[in-house]
């Protein structure tokens, strides 16, 4: 089964998404889920929520990303896979997250 991510993690690609898509691969007893993947990142909540998602169902199906894109936030979703494949032309980066800490502001 082929998944889609296109578009901006929390604009256009939800964890809830994948979940159902997943839940319905699962329940046709397909073994093998492409995550195709073209984004140029976005909201790392929604990224790291379907990171989540894909650990949830580790051992009842096995996933495998495609990159045509995967910048930024979607590097959560590329690395929570069994297997990373890029296309030719390909372009895949690194995400970075700031946090602030609490007791000393910095």
């Amino acid at each position: 089964m082929e998944i889609p991510l296109v578009g901006k993690f929390g604009e256009d690609i939800y964890p809830k998404g994948v979940e159902a898509a997943l839940d319905e691969a699962v329940a046709q007893g397909v073994k093998h889920a492409v995550i195709r993947i073209k984004s140029g990142g976005g909201e790392v909540w929604a990224a790291q929520g379907i990171a989540e998602v894909l650990a949830r169902f580790q051992g009842r199906i096995t996933t495998h990303a495609l990159i045509e894109q995967a910048l930024s936030a979607s590097i959560w979703v590329v690395f929570s896979c069994d297997t990373i494949d890029v296309v030719p032309g390909a372009t895949l980066g690194a995400a970075v997250v700031y946090t602030r800490d609490k007791s000393t502001g910095a």
